[in-house]
């Protein structure tokens, strides 16, 4: 396994039994790691639109839209129609939403020092800006640069393009 591979494959390990602890800890609260990201979000811009929700978490409007569903059922967010914008909404948290902030704060804190526990604070740096750095090639669209200068070379005799048969449906 190459260095890139390893480094995904730790990547990803860590998020996967991160969020299933983070599942299993907020599951008796009725939600998903997407609520509360959205919860924890709403405890900094309370009364911000679904739009900015979706920007600040990165994911789409409809997701969000589902996920607010959700908490309204739970009581622990109300949407209010903007009065700026007849069309939008501005979501404010519920007392019984802004009751959780501490227990979701004291799960996140847990997870994080689960995570950098026994990592002294200069390795915990040099991690953060290393994996800061990889992030902001990926939003520079870093990919696409890579991938011109290194394009795909099909083995001899596959051809380069994989075709579908006419009729079929991309899946």
């Amino acid at each position: 396994m190459n260095r890139e591979s390893e480094l995904f494959t730790l990547l990803r390990s860590i998020v996967k039994k991160t969020r299933k602890i983070l599942e299993r800890e907020i599951a008796p609260l009725g939600m998903g790691h997407a609520e509360m990201r959205l919860l924890m979000m709403l405890y900094h811009m309370d009364g911000c639109s679904q739009e900015e929700l979706a920007s600040g978490i990165e994911v789409d409007r409809t997701n969000v839209g589902r996920s607010l569903k959700k908490m309204e059922g739970l009581e622990y967010v109300r949407r209010e129609r903007d009065s700026a914008d007849s069309r939008a909404y501005r979501i404010y948290l519920t007392s019984r939403g802004w009751g959780l902030r501490r227990r979701l704060e004291h799960i996140r804190s847990c997870l994080e020092r689960t995570i950098a526990g026994g990592v002294k604070e200069e390795e915990l740096l040099l991690v953060i800006d290393l994996l800061g750095r990889m992030d902001r090639q990926v939003d520079q669209g870093r990919y696409l640069a890579v991938k011109e200068a290194y394009p795909f070379v099909a083995e001899e005799g596959l051809p380069k393009e994989e075709k579908r048969p006419e009729g079929t449906k991309k899946e």
